[in-house]
């Protein structure tokens, strides 16, 4: 038996190991013949990144990390941020570079206060959380990215899932209590295990209240009964497996007692009482390991088979005895990654190997083959997970089989039998003998068979790279000052390398080397930090069953890098910033260079703008911005492919002074020359402007590519904030909170000040003065918010906040924004173009468009309905002849029946077609409980896929236009919900009077037999005019016995003219409390004295909102002074 690996003290194996503490690192080429008991001599990395970029610091260069990098597009990028790897299988170490190529690409900035985000697709789908994050792979994403020397990442993608935009209730999930509970998650284990590898405990302590939520925020999903927690198979992200096909709902599923939630949640609450210990919470860090003792027992009690030896499903359908499901799947491996197995349980793991099991020479299969569902349906399309190879799970059962060799809780499995199922995953990830990783890969043939183009390449739904790291090469992180080594590396294996992995603020290089050959630096096992040798042991350290070896790794001081934010970003194309070119190429588009992603030509996804067939001399592309804005940064990433653009000649950076493109002094340009495929950089002392430009001058016959232009913004680390919004409406108060929190600075005399869309306000609600903070200390400071009278309902909008400090010799600031959906209502389109309850036949009244050749129904209008009925396929489009949309419009129908036959077609269409098979028009798909929008003939736009909703008879559907935008919701129990949308042009401008002239307000019915209907049918237009009321506000503070108040009159002069209008509804906003007067006609007055309830009050603002008529709201403000008594 191997003994248990300890936390203190150092695993001493006599004759085998020596530390040397002080002895320096050599770092001699391959060739070197150097006497192995020479001290060599230490060496300092240079920095090999621009300014922005970390600098890797003192520590070995035995691996030519140029030589390993070559051909890959910015190497500067992974020489300063990955660890260097030196395998004897090529493959394996081609895989590990490969897949820190498909992390940089998943990268995106979001915007000021939100940061870095990791995606899943490149490019993806209605389905996913703000800027296409998908919470189903972030414990995968986290654990890959943890190994990156740049925290700034990570830190902030962790963010986005606790306390930013993942935090928003989703759209797509009705069960998830926001999008970081959209789909099964380990989020407290991968944050904590991120910990362990950054050493950053102050801010992983910091976290522990958001970290408790998180836990807590599965609670809807916990059956008491049973001590367990259920998810169906779509929001465990393994749709359309045996799990499913045992219900009614072939693809989702029901409610499903899984392994995997549960093991997930079982090690949430474990790497949870990890981090209450680390704050001195012993409290919570008992009552977390009795909760997870709690679930361990339930799930041995329920999921735990002892005659099959596995963990199974227990669907909760039709299943009251809850028996476990017949099929052995994926889902029952997932226990040994987090602990939740027990030596006793091992034997599953034979499941591995087993023919007839999981085995398979690209697998492990997903189902197991014995299974009358295997590959029931894997060859009808994606996404099926009844039997192909996915490597999300692939990823996840191999950590769990390295965890349990680690911990002798493997059974008969050995370290030969992993490598066998590692070697397994480095084959399969590549195509045409290239690495590669998609969605899901055929078990038995060498091929991808869930490989959409231009939307599963470079896939990150898995790990690679932390597989190779912590388990192959054995880097085992520690929450003390120490690294365990632990390798399951080949007994063949003559020599590998890790170099300079960041770890703890410290660079740690593990070297082995059988003969001494290879690095020249002695044979054996070597450890060094930042370049000194800590630990020298023989070969017999990685034999199979030898103890681990624990390394004191004293943490060093984090890297504190530049704090900055892109105020350029703009991936949801709110009005600003936006892009402004001379010529853009009629395949690319201005717009991807603020979109946050930076690719380059390894992928087929276009993200540039060119000025490829330009006819200019020279072309130029640059950022407008919605008010003056500082920048001093810029940074440009160009875009090269293998011929025709290519880096420019020469460029030129200007702004705009107010009057004429002025050329930005005193640059610094690094590189000097600009560089295709790479980052350009120019910094220069700060300068204020609304907009700026890069001019280039193309190479002779070739032109000019960029894929992303940023603008960088420096804000202080010493304080960062979070903006919290809730659902804004037009016409009324909405609560936005800012909460500040500091790290390890003190920070005195902190304002905050909200940063709103023009035309909106807001009124401070509580303590409103400067804050004083200590270290790692956080408040919150909160307003009531009003859309200004632009604010389109159902629309977004950008919400931000500032906070100032240091005062004026010394300012700095800290910004953050969240973006927020107005909520949607329909009564704000005030103008009923068309109203038909089909209460008489208004047949006659819509035209029939063909959306393709299938067969048309049979179609009645009367006794309330709009109906289409038929016996076989059918597919229909009725546009209605005279109503027309404006840009400022919404189309509207009640849903009446489905067929209900339970077949693959039986859907609703609503929305905007022309006669020539140009549409775009929302789709609701009754069998499946799905929706998405058909963008079909139009250009810049997308078909998003909605995913699962909640909608049925009797509720209401909506198609909104708003200028060049299409947005989709559908009313549930009552309240509207957004479904998705996208942006419209060419053939559909939404936009433009003449392309609404020939697109008519559409409904569509499709099935393959039955009866489908709509019960009403509506289109509406906001009108414009009519004038807005004339109102004159005041705000006077004054003294009344000892207490002081503010006096608001709002005089209502009149609409039009003076005295003239109907009588309107007044509000009467401030601090200390708000009244309504409804009914004020011209000349009369609303008023209130509020009284502050003390001596003395801020200076503030008062807010009136007066509601006309026909449902408008105009917003007025007034200031008041401060006031003693």
């Amino acid at each position: 038996m191997r003994r248990p690996r300890s936390t203190g003290a150092l695993a001493l194996a006599s004759g085998l190991l020596s530390l040397a503490l002080a002895a320096p690192a050599v770092a001699s080429p391959p060739t070197s013949t150097a006497d192995p008991d020479t001290a060599p001599t230490a060496t300092s990395v240079d920095p090999t990144t621009p300014l922005d970029r970390p600098e890797v610091g003192p520590g070995t260069s035995f691996v030519d990390v140029r030589e390993k990098l070559d051909g890959y597009a910015d190497p500067d990028w992974y020489a300063a941020n990955v660890p260097v790897v030196d395998l004897p299988d090529a493959d394996a170490e081609a895989v590990y570079y490969y897949r820190w190529r498909v992390l940089k690409e998943h990268l995106r900035y979001t915007e000021p206060g939100t940061g870095w985000v990791l995606t899943e697709f490149l490019d993806c789908c209605g389905y996913a959380a703000p800027y296409q994050a998908i919470n189903a792979a972030a414990g995968h994403q986290l654990a890959e990215g943890r190994w990156l020397r740049d925290q700034r990442y990570l830190d902030d993608y962790e963010d986005y899932w606790l306390t930013g935009p993942g935090q928003i209730e989703p759209a797509q999930n009705p069960e998830a209590a926001d999008w970081a509970h959209q789909y099964s998650f380990w989020a407290v284990t991968a944050i904590v295990e991120r910990a362990k590898v950054t050493g950053n405990l102050d801010r992983l302590r910091s976290l522990q209240p958001e970290l408790e939520t998180f836990v807590e925020d599965w609670a809807n999903q916990f059956d008491a009964d049973l001590g367990l927690y259920w998810q169906t198979p779509e929001y465990d992200a393994k749709e359309s497996s045996p799990a499913s096909y045992v219900t009614d709902r072939d693809y989702a599923g029901r409610h499903t007692f899984r392994p995997s939630i549960n093991a997930y949640l079982y090690g949430d609450m474990l790497a949870l009482a990890e981090v209450a210990t680390l704050d001195g919470d012993e409290a919570t860090a008992t009552e977390y390991r009795d909760r997870a003792a709690a679930l361990r027992e339930a799930v041995d009690t329920y999921l735990w088979d002892d005659e099959r030896d596995f963990f199974y499903d227990v669907v909760d359908w039709e299943n009251p005895d809850h028996e476990r499901l017949r099929d052995r799947l994926d889902v029952g491996f997932v226990p040994w990654k987090f602990g939740l197995a027990t030596p006793e349980q091992a034997v599953a793991l034979d499941q591995l190997l087993d023919p007839q099991g999981f085995a398979a020479p690209y697998g492990p299969t997903v189902t197991e083959r014995r299974s009358p569902d295997f590959w029931r349906s894997s060859d009808q399309g994606c996404c099926k997970w009844d039997g192909p190879s996915w490597p999300f799970s692939t990823s996840l059962t191999l950590d769990g089989v390295a965890t349990a060799l680690r911990d002798d809780a493997a059974g008969d499995l050995t370290r030969a039998d992993y490598l066998d199922l590692f070697d397994t995953y480095v084959r399969t990830q590549f195509r045409d003998g290239e690495p590669y990783v998609a969605e899901a890969h055929h078990p038995d043939e060498d091929r991808w068979i869930y490989d959409g183009s231009n939307h599963s390449e470079d896939y990150l739904h898995s790990s690679y790279v932390d597989l190779v790291l912590q388990d192959l090469l054995g880097l085992q992180p520690q929450s003390d000052d120490s690294l365990v080594l632990d390798p399951l590396v080949p007994a063949d294996w003559d020599w590998f390398a890790a170099e300079n992995v960041p770890y703890h603020g410290r660079n740690v290089t593990v070297l082995f080397d059988r003969d001494g050959s290879r690095y020249g630096a002695g044979p054996g096992l070597r450890v060094y930090l930042d370049g000194e040798q800590l630990l020298h042991a023989d070969a017999d350290a990685l034999a199979e069953g030898a103890d681990p070896l624990e390394v004191p790794v004293p943490s060093g001081e984090p890297q504190r890098l530049p704090h900055a934010v892109n105020t350029s970003a703009n991936p949801l194309k709110n009005a600003y910033p936006r892009p402004v070119a001379s010529y853009t190429w009629r395949y690319d588009d201005a717009w991807r260079v603020l979109d946050g992603k930076v690719w380059y030509d390894e992928v087929p996804q276009n993200t540039r703008w060119s000025s490829y067939s330009s006819p200019n001399a020279r072309d130029w592309v640059g950022v407008e911005f919605a008010e003056p804005t500082t920048i001093g940064d810029v940074r440009f990433h160009g875009y090269q492919d293998a011929d025709a653009v290519q880096p420019a000649a020469g460029y030129e950076l200007e702004y705009w002074d107010g009057a004429a493109w002025q050329v930005v002094p005193d640059q610094t340009r690094v590189p000097e020359q600009p560089v295709g495929n790479g980052l350009n950089r120019i910094t220069f002392p700060p300068l204020e402007t609304t907009s700026y430009r890069l001019t280039f001058d193309a190479a002779p016959g070739k032109s000019v590519g960029v894929t992303e232009l940023e603008s960088w913004s420096p804000v202080s680390r010493a304080v960062s904030a979070r903006v919290e919004a809730a659902e804004p409406a037009v016409g009324h108060a909405s609560r936005v909170d800012v909460t500040i929190s500091t790290r390890d600075d003190v920070v005195v005399g902190a304002e905050v000040t909200p940063e709103l869309p023009a035309g909106w306000t807001a009124v401070a609600v509580g303590e409103a003065g400067p804050l004083d903070l200590g270290a790692w200390d956080r408040a919150t400071r909160s307003w009531d918010v009003t859309p200004g009278p632009d604010a389109v309902p159902g629309s977004e909008a950008r919400i931000g906040a500032v906070v100032r400090w240091g005062g004026p010799s010394t300012p700095e600031e800290a910004r953050a924004t969240t973006t927020a959906r107005l909520a949607f209502d329909p009564a704000w389109y005030d103008d009923v173009v068309l109203h038909d309850d089909f209460d008489a036949d208004t047949a006659a009244d819509w035209t029939t468009l063909r959306p393709s050749g299938e067969a048309l129904p049979a179609v009645a209008a009367g006794d309330g309905v709009l109906a289409a009925s038929g016996d076989a396929r059918y597919w229909g489009l009725y546009g209605h002849r005279t109503a027309r949309v404006t840009s400022s419009s919404v189309v509207i129908a009640e849903i009446g029946a489905f067929s209900g036959a339970g077949t693959q077609e039986d859907s609703l269409f609503l929305g905007l077609a022309a006669a020539d098979r140009t549409y775009a028009l929302a789709w609701f798909n009754h069998t499946n409980v799905a929706s998405g929008l058909d963008y079909v003939g139009g250009a810049d736009g997308s078909s998003p896929y909605f995913g699962l909703r909640g909608y049925g008879p009797g509720d209401r559907i909506a198609l909104q236009v708003n200028g060049a935008r299409v947005d989709v919701f559908a009313e549930e129990d009552g309240a509207w919900t957004w479904y998705g949308g996208t942006t419209t042009g060419g053939a559909l401008d939404t936009s433009d009077p003449d392309v609404l002239a020939g697109l008519l307000p559409t409904i569509g019915f499709r099935a393959d037999r039955g009866t489908v209907s709509v019960a009403s049918f509506e289109v509406r237009s906001r009108s414009t005019d009519v004038p807005a009321p004339q109102v004159d506000v005041t705000a006077v503070p004054r003294c009344l016995a000892g207490t002081a108040y503010v006096a608001v009159r709002a005089s209502y002069v009149g609409t039009g003219s003076a005295g003239a209008g109907d009588p309107v509804d007044v509000e009467l906003v401030t601090p200390f409390g708000s009244r309504t007067v409804t009914g004020v006609a011209p000349g009369a007055n609303a008023y209130q004295s509020f009284s502050a309830g003390a001596a003395s009050l801020a200076a503030g603002t008062a807010s009136v909102r007066v509601t006309d008529a026909a449902g408008r709201v105009t917003e007025h403000a007034a200031p008041f002074a401060a006031l003693a008594c």
